[in-house]
Parts: C-alpha cells; structure tokens; sequence
C-alpha cells in the first residue's frame, strides 16, 4: 500500500473539517437549546451533565476550525499541538460516554483553568507594569546622561549639537529594541505610547478588567460548588 503524501493527508483532513463541522455544529446547538429551555421554563439549574457536555462538543467543533491553517501547509510544532488537542477531546468524550456527570466534572476542570489563567495574566501585567516603569526611568535617565556630557550644549558647536541628537536616539533605540526582546505583551505598544503611559494602561484599565473577570470566575465556581455539592 502506497503511503499518502503529508499535502494529500492535510488537503483531507481539512476537507473533513469543512464538510463535517457546519452540519454537527447546528445539530449540536439545537440539543443545547432544547436543554437550556427545559432548564429555563422548568427551573431547573444548568448545572448538569449533559448540559456542559454539549457546551464541551461544541468548544470541541471551534477548535477543529482553527486546528490547521488554511492558506499554508502546517509545521511539526502545529501538527504535534493538534494531535494532542485532539487527542485530549477525544479522552473527554469518551468520558462523557461512560457517565454523563463527568460533564460537570469538565466545567469544574473548567472553572478552575480559567481562574488560573486570570490570575497568571494579572500577575503577568502587574510585573509588565513594573518592568516599563523602569524602561521609563532609563529613558529619563538617558535625557539626564547626556546632558552630563555635554554641560555647555547651548553654546557647544553645531556638530557637538548634531552629535548630542544623534547619540540621543540611538540610546532611546537601543532601550525601545531591548523592550521589544523582553517577554511582554505590551512592549511594542510600550515603545509606541511610551513607557509611563503603558503602566499607566496596565495598571488602571488592563489589570481591573482582567480582577473583574476573576471576581465573576470566583463567584461562579462558588455557585457551582454549592448547587452540585462537590469540590472543584
């Protein structure tokens, strides 16, 4: 048996995903809907199995959309990612076969991860916030420096004035470059608004909405927990 080629094994993978997800998508959605109706008009919680089941094979059909890219064959790295997200969903729903409450066990997974990453991206924005303060502080420092150097600049020569400007930028350059390498997420909008200002950012609007986004996660898993009666 001839083995298949890895542009014919993607070409068909993707032409699965395109052909099979729009019909499972709608089909899934209208059991979801009946069951969020029944929970609605017969007072019941959503906090059940087969609920968070189908919310699960749902987030399961969005990810196969984006799982391999269209306009280009995928890397290893990519392949390797999608192997193991599959695989991960595919031990999910083989799960969710066996009992149905394992549906509420995944939300609390969920609950739990989500909560997790909001804390790790707010203490992400804090140290974020406190690195460009001090890119803000070198970059004062830098005004300061030259300065130093060049304690007669008003009445120094045009060429010691050309000079002055010219190190001037290659020195804010150099900080805006070693910004861009840190690992932040706002460093290239950091270089642009300037450094202050990105802290600013971070510490006024960035950081609450992600503190309000916890605070909701929070009250949620606590909801959970008492309706269902179990750890998360």
């Amino acid at each position: 048996m001839q083995l298949k080629k890895f542009e014919d094994l993607v070409e068909e993978a993707n032409g699965i995903i395109a052909s099979q997800v729009p019909l499972a998508v709608p089909r899934v959605s209208g059991i979801l809907k009946f069951y969020e109706l029944q929970a609605k008009f017969g007072g019941l919680s959503e906090h059940h199995g087969i609920y968070w089941i189908l919310r699960a094979q749902l987030g399961t059909l969005d990810k196969l959309k984006v799982l391999l890219p269209e306009d280009r064959l995928p890397s290893s790295v990519e392949i390797l990612a999608g192997c193991r997200n599959i695989f991960e969903n595919l031990v999910w729903l083989k799960l969710f076969l066996i009992d149905q409450s394992w549906g509420l066990f995944f939300y609390g997974q969920f609950l739990q991860a989500h909560r997790q990453d909001l804390e790790g991206s707010i203490q992400k924005f804090k140290v974020e916030a406190e690195l460009f303060e001090a890119f803000s502080a070198e970059d004062a420092a830098i005004f300061n420096d030259l300065v130093l150097e060049f304690p007669l600049i008003k009445e120094s020569t045009s060429e010691d004035q050309i000079y002055f400007t010219k190190e001037l930028s290659r020195r804010k350059r150099e900080l805006d470059i070693r910004a861009r390498r840190t690992f932040a997420l706002f460093a290239e909008a950091a270089t642009i608004n300037g450094y202050s200002f990105q802290a600013h950012l971070l510490r006024t609007k960035h950081i609450p909405r992600l503190k309000e986004q916890l605070e909701l996660i929070v009250r949620r898993i606590d909801r959970f927990k008492q309706e269902v009666g179990t750890k998360v």
